[in-house]
């Protein structure tokens, strides 16, 4: 039942409206859409305050509850701010992390002050990857970002999972729909994945479509969007291929023909598996956790005994996943964490012209 209810939520599974799980879910459905709905008034009033920082803020969102890559294209921004000669900071609220402050510092951009749990598993791998970049977690995130230009004088702030955060005004407004969620359950949460209804995209700057080559090429058209947004297709790809005990790197490509147990407490676990699949490995087990979960010693022991009893080449998992077991992973050379990138089918220099132009308004 809770496969099922995730289903649900993830967008996999779209309810018929006699379905007696939609006729319980759909009254809450509603509920919250009014929520939704008086918020975005208030804001639009102006009862509700936007607050801004007066520095670069380029806001990475979605309309769903995950799934749709928003970490890999944060990384993307980061990369390129820095590849240009500036100094990006990142503000995350830091969704299930266990650090009790109302701000809280995972990076500096020099080291990693928090654990996974304290930091929230997304937070911390953003840490990780950009070593240079300081990492903010908070739920407020106008405080959040005072905190950084306090302490470390960004250049831009790229603010993660951003889109309903109205109290942060931005200069760009991203927007990843995922497009193969995109064609299932789009109801509003709970009876869908959707936190906000489709109409919300008029606030937008600009749509990535996620995953787009796992979807046919008109899955997203005629959507209620302005004229002037700019639309670009990207798809979610390996990078590589590291060891969790000893940081052994390997290509993609040596998954060929080779026997994988996977598991992952993601958003789209489907896709996941998919990818591994396109690179010819043979999946003989595979293990789907909740979004977010954080594993227990007995998780990856169980894990481990299938992978020798199955004769796999492979334990193999995310990064968001893989930074939660760390030291009960190191005593298990099998455990292999798949790095992910982004990539643009095309419009990729029209995307890091966008971004330039948020440095050469306020500068």
């Amino acid at each position: 039942m809770r496969r099922y209810f995730a289903d649900i939520l993830n967008g996999k599974t779209k309810l018929h409206p006699f379905h007696p799980l939609f006729i319980l879910l759909h009254p809450l459905s509603l509920a919250y859409l009014l929520i939704v709905q008086a918020r975005l008034f208030l804001f639009k009033t102006g009862i509700f305050k936007t607050n801004k920082l007066g520095y670069p803020v380029i806001s990475v969102g979605n309309l769903t509850l995950g799934g749709t890559g928003k970490t890999p294209v944060v990384e993307y921004i980061a990369r390129f701010f820095i590849d240009k000669g500036f100094k990006p900071a990142v503000l995350s609220r830091g969704y299930g992390r266990s650090s009790k402050t109302s701000i809280a510092i995972v990076s500096d951009g020099e080291n990693i002050l928090l654990k996974p749990g304290e930091a929230g598993d997304e937070p911390y791998f953003l840490a990780e990857n950009n070593p240079t970049v300081p990492v903010i977690v908070g739920k407020k995130r106008f405080q959040a970002g005072k905190v950084a230009i306090e302490k470390y004088k960004p250049d831009v702030i790229i603010l993660d999972d951003g889109f309903q955060h109205l109290s942060l005004a931005r200069d760009l407004n991203i927007v990843l729909l995922n497009c193969v969620k995109f064609q299932g359950n789009s109801n509003i949460f709970p009876a869908g994945s959707f936190r906000e209804p489709v109409s919300a995209l008029q606030r937008a700057d600009m749509i990535l479509y996620t995953h787009s080559d796992e979807a046919p090429d008109n899955c997203c058209e005629n959507l209620p969007v302005r004229k002037d947004i700019l639309k670009l297709k990207t798809i979610h790809t390996f990078d590589k291929i590291v060891r969790v005990n000893d940081q052994k790197k390997i290509s993609p490509e040596e998954l060929n023909k080779k026997k994988v147990v996977l598991f992952c407490g993601i958003g789209e676990p489907g896709s996941f598996r998919k990818r591994v699949e396109q690179y010819g490995a043979e999946i003989v087990h595979y293990k789907y956790f909740p979004d977010h979960y954080f594993y227990k010693a007995g998780d990856i022991q169980s894990l481990y005994k299938t992978a020798e009893i199955l004769k796999a080449d492979f334990i193999l998992t995310t990064q968001k996943d893989s930074v939660k077991i760390k030291e009960v992973a190191s005593t298990f050379p099998l455990i292999w964490t798949v790095m992910m990138k982004i990539e643009f089918t095309k419009g990729e220099e029209k995307f890091r012209k966008a971004l330039f132009s948020c440095i050469k308004v306020l500068s």
